[in-house]
């Protein structure tokens, strides 16, 4: 048997919570997620956790847990090797499918015990090629899509990239070419799963400079009412370690000054044609 993610998941009726229709904060690293998701965690109906990465984790384990010894998957960096008997490949992957969503909603139950919320879901910033999979897992699943001209994105990709540095974290060496092309990638795989109906697409800007409004249509669309602790957890600028410029400004022109014709001319190659699907600028005016 070769490994495949589960067709759909099981109902749970003994909460209040929607377990079929998880909420999924998506877009390239440095492009407003983190916002949305602290503002969306701060709502008192929903259970949202910033990077968690449940959903990747059980996923490549129900791809493991579904092969034989004879097989192995690249499953992103991975390569995952079976180790079941063949004669017991298909039974284990079935039983492992059926707890691992018990799994998911235990985790759930016990990271925000005390809360009741009608809700889960996770920002997933890493592993944009398994939303394909993830909307057949959960056909009601929605996606609050996060955009940022890549002109400023990936100039706060670097920086960020820098101060990591700088505190001694390993970060992985791309050259300027091959960080446009990942974001590129990025955005190519979310649009594989994404559609108007299963998602909502929130531009970085608009999102600066006006916050309040931006998170109350995304509640809106999520079908959740407005939540003042939300509207105003959005509103409060991010500050600290996260923030890589001190202004709106620098966080949206400060690209001007930073790029080289020639960088600007890969970017435009490289992210421009996905750009201006998702509707952003990408070229030197």
């Amino acid at each position: 048997m070769t490994g495949k993610p589960p067709k759909t998941v099981p109902p749970a009726t003994d909460d209040r919570c929607d377990w079929q229709a998880p909420i999924l904060i998506v877009g390239a690293p440095r492009s407003g997620t983190t916002r949305i998701t602290l503002a969306l965690a701060a709502h008192q109906r929903l259970a949202i956790t910033n990077e968690a990465n449940v959903l990747p984790m059980l996923r490549a384990a129900q791809l493991l847990a579904g092969l034989d010894v004879n097989e192995h998957i690249e499953e992103g960096a991975l390569r995952l090797v079976g180790c079941i008997h063949p004669a017991h490949a298909d039974r284990f992957g079935r039983l492992h499918e059926r707890h691992a969503f018990a799994l998911l909603r235990d985790f759930y139950r016990e990271t925000f015990a005390g809360k009741r919320f009608t809700r889960f879901g996770d920002k997933l910033v890493f592993a944009p090629h398994i939303s394909p999979d993830l909307v057949r897992a959960f056909p009601r699943i929605q996606f609050v899509h996060v955009v940022r001209d890549p002109r400023h994105g990936l100039l706060s990709q670097l920086r960020f990239r820098d101060r990591q540095r700088q505190r001694g974290l390993r970060v992985d060496h791309q050259s300027f070419e091959e960080l446009c092309r990942a974001w590129a990638l990025h955005q190519e795989q979310l649009l594989d799963a994404l559609t108007p109906e299963n998602s909502i697409r929130v531009d970085y800007r608009q999102m600066l400079r006006a916050p309040r409004r931006i998170l109350a249509g995304v509640l809106q669309f999520l079908g959740v009412p407005p939540d003042e602790e939300a509207l105003r957890t959005i509103a409060e600028r991010p500050a600290g370690k996260h923030a890589t410029t001190g202004s709106e400004t620098a966080s949206l022109e400060g690209w001007r000054e930073a790029w080289s014709e020639e960088q600007l001319a890969t970017i435009e190659r490289v992210c421009g044609p996905v750009a201006r699907r998702l509707e952003l600028p990408a070229g030197t005016a």
